[in-house]
């Protein structure tokens, strides 16, 4: 729905009883929990797993982090659908599997949702880690944490005065106006889906960013603030939550789509190196100049050089193949087939120019081998394969790029003895449906 409707739509939706708040909040709080499934078993164990988080839960009661539970990987219970089972029997069932789901993430969420700072002994207080300190700030956590004023124990809407009674802005790329501010009882909790915590076993946050337009049914009672009926019209407030949804989404709803800094330094080179283009354009003209500084950035970006970021690099070098430069990034979905097209050229401008000078071509022949019991054919001459291929209809009538697709070769035999000259030897060509056909070579010719 969010996908394919304007914040207008949706709340005309609402305002027609077709789509509920409570309905938005309750998956609002589904897919982004913040809140844990034992508080008070968590805040007993928390100076514990704080000095455990400081040895990377290396003891061996943490090993359930690194593997799946047996009663998701194994599911033998029965149901009311194929066994014989009666309905309080198959609830008892469902509590019990509950149960276990419910300590199986929280025993997740202990260990990998609590957001940890470092206490500072001279301030006599937790202070943010280093690489969690705000940008331009020494004290401050850019994930915002600790979140006490953020407390609550129903999911709001989030307006004016909502946002001014909980720290949230309404204002700049990270305005919150309209969304959706969840159950909140710890103020160190990371939000996430229990779905992901219970099967990566590990850190896993999610941000949704499910805006509601602020009406005067979708405005919270609780708010004692004129948020509807001031100054701001319905259609300006739909206007603004629906512009920050869309920059709030691009700005911190994921590291995929964050802008990464990587090719910083190689756009400032390219930069640099106009300076050496200026005095050449001086005295061209305006469209000229603008066309020569376009095509230099251009070939300085994307033909002198990319600077790839490290998980890049590892995927081209892990899946490198020789025959291939695109098989780490291109996945293919049709047949394809190594062409020899240069060597076909090459030996077309061989033949044409023996036509001129009325002298004979010289074919390619097997290079010089040592033989040994385990000696084959390595490298067949593949465009002699097709200029002297079998008379058959199956072959003879094949273009290049079909032979090369349809058709393989391999040894028959074990290379005889002898120097350049006096190698024989034999290939076997097959085509797809087509009995192997037999093109022998001796003294460098093929018959």
């Amino acid at each position: 729905m969010y996908q394919h409707k304007t914040l207008q739509e949706i709340g005309e939706l609402i305002e027609s009883n077709l789509l509920s708040v409570d309905a938005i909040k309750s998956f609002q709080s589904w897919v982004c929990r913040e809140e844990h499934f034992n508080q008070e078993g968590h805040d007993q164990d928390m100076e514990r797993m704080a000095k455990e988080w400081h040895t990377n839960y290396e003891a061996r009661e943490h090993d359930k982090m690194s593997r799946l539970p047996a009663y998701i990987a194994h599911d033998s219970a029965a149901t009311m659908w194929g066994d014989s089972v009666s309905e309080g029997a198959a609830r008892a069932e469902g509590a019990a599997f509950m149960k276990k789901y419910t300590d199986d993430v929280q025993f997740v969420f202990s260990r990998c949702h609590h957001h940890h700072h470092r206490w500072d002994s001279k301030k006599k207080r937790l202070v943010p880690l280093y690489a969690c300190l705000r940008k331009g700030t020494k004290d401050k956590c850019k994930g915002g944490f600790p979140k006490d004023k953020q407390l609550t124990m129903q999911a709001k809407v989030v307006c004016r005065g909502v946002a001014a009674k909980h720290g949230l802005r309404v204002s700049g790329r990270r305005n919150a106006l309209g969304s959706i501010l969840g159950k909140r009882a710890c103020p160190w909790f990371s939000g996430t889906a229990a779905a992901f915590s219970e099967l990566f076993r590990s850190n896993t946050n999610t941000m949704p960013n499910l805006r509601v337009p602020i009406t005067a049914k979708t405005h919270e009672q609780s708010c004692t603030r004129n948020c509807v009926t001031g100054s701001d019209s319905t259609k300006k407030l739909w206007i603004i939550a629906q512009k920050a949804g869309k920059q709030t989404t691009g700005y911190f709803a994921g590291y995929t789509v964050k802008r990464q800094p990587v090719g910083k330094y190689e756009l400032q080179q390219s930069a640099q190196s106009l300076n050496y283009l200026q005095a050449q354009i001086r005295d061209d003209k305006q469209m000229r100049q603008i066309a020569r500084v376009t095509n230099r950035m251009l070939s300085d970006l994307e033909v002198k050089g990319t600077l790839r970021s490290a998980p890049e690099e590892f995927n081209l070098a892990m899946n490198m193949h020789d025959h291939d430069v695109k098989a780490a990034e291109f996945i293919r979905t049709y047949r394809n087939a190594d062409f020899c097209g240069k060597d076909l050229l090459t030996r077309l401008e061989r033949e044409q120019l023996a036509m001129h000078k009325s002298t004979s071509a010289t074919m390619m022949r097997l290079p010089r081998v040592q033989v040994t019991k385990q000696s084959h054919v390595g490298a067949l001459p593949w465009v002699e394969l097709y200029g002297f291929r079998n008379k058959h209809g199956k072959y003879y009538y094949l273009s290049p790029w079909e032979f090369t697709c349809v058709c393989g070769h391999h040894a028959t035999r074990t290379v005889a003895a002898g120097r350049f000259g006096q190698m024989r030897a034999s290939a076997s060509t097959s085509c797809t449906g087509t009995p192997n056909r037999q093109s022998s070579w001796s003294q460098g010719s093929i018959t």
